[in-house]
C-alpha cells in the first residue's frame, strides 16, 4: 500500500512530509485520502480500541478484518449523523494466515478486491495494477514484482497529478504484521514526449 506525504489544501501544497499512512494494531494499517483531521480522529478511534483489547489482557486482539468493520461502522455512522468523515481509507493487514485488503468511503460504502485505490489514483492506478494480474494469469505476484507495479503506479500519479509531491511511503503486511518504510522519492523522467516544456507550453 503506498501513500504520497503532501499535506494540502485544496491545490495549495502546505507541507510536503506528512504521512498518510498509519500503523493501527501489529497487524494492520491503514491510508487515506481527504481530510487530514478526520483521517486522525478516524484512527484515534482505531488506535484506541486496539489499547482497549491490549488493557484487558486476556490474549484476544482484533483481526484486520475487525478493525476494518469497526472503520467501516464508525464510518457509516458518521455519515448517518450527517456529519461524515471526509475521508476514504484502505485498510491492510495480515492475521498470520491469510493477508486482508478493504476499503470504506465516506458515506460508509466498503469494498474488497484484488487490487484498491481512491481518490485519482482509483482512475489512473487500478487499471495498471489489474493488466499486473492479468499478466500473471491467476499467479500470485511476488514481493519485488508488487513493489515494482507499486512504485510504477506511483510515479505515474506524480505525472498525471498538476499538484502532487514526489514523496511517497509505501506499508505492507505479512506473516502477521505490517511494516511501514520510510518515506522516499522516485526517479522520473520528464524528457518523455509531451512532458517537454518547449513543446507543450502555450505562448502568447
Amino acid at each position: 500500500m503506498g501513500a504520497d506525504t503532501l499535506l494540502a489544501y485544496g491545490k495549495m501544497a502546505k507541507a510536503a512530509n506528512v504521512p498518510r499512512t498509519r500503523i493501527v494494531s501489529k497487524n494492520a494499517a491503514v491510508a487515506a485520502t481527504g481530510d487530514y483531521a478526520d483521517f486522525q480522529a478516524a484512527t484515534r478511534e482505531l488506535m484506541s480500541d486496539v489499547l482497549d483489547d491490549q488493557m484487558n489482557e486476556d490474549g484476544v486482539a482484533k483481526s484486520p478484518a475487525e478493525l476494518f468493520n469497526s472503520l467501516h461502522r464508525t464510518m457509516y455512522h458518521m455519515r448517518s449523523e450527517f456529519t461524515p468523515y471526509l475521508c476514504s481509507f484502505i485498510m491492510i493487514g495480515h492475521d498470520g494466515e491469510k493477508p486482508f485488503m478493504a476499503a470504506t468511503d465516506s458515506i460508509g460504502t466498503r469494498w474488497t478486491d484484488k487490487c484498491l485505490a481512491t481518490g485519482y489514483a482509483g482512475h489512473i492506478c487500478i487499471p495498471l495494477l489489474r493488466k499486473a494480474f492479468e499478466v500473471k494469469q491467476g499467479e500470485k505476484l511476488t514481493r519485488d514484482e508488487a513493489m515494482a507495479v507499486l512504485t510504477d503506479c506511483l510515479r505515474t500519479l506524480f505525472y498525471r497529478e498538476c499538484s502532487a509531491v514526489n514523496r511517497y511511503q509505501i506499508a505492507e503486511a505479512c506473516d502477521g504484521k505490517v511494516v511501514l518504510h520510510e518515506p522516499f522519492t522516485i526517479d522520473t523522467n520528464w524528457e518523455l514526449n509531451g512532458f517537454r516544456f518547449e513543446t507543450t507550453a502555450i505562448i502568447s
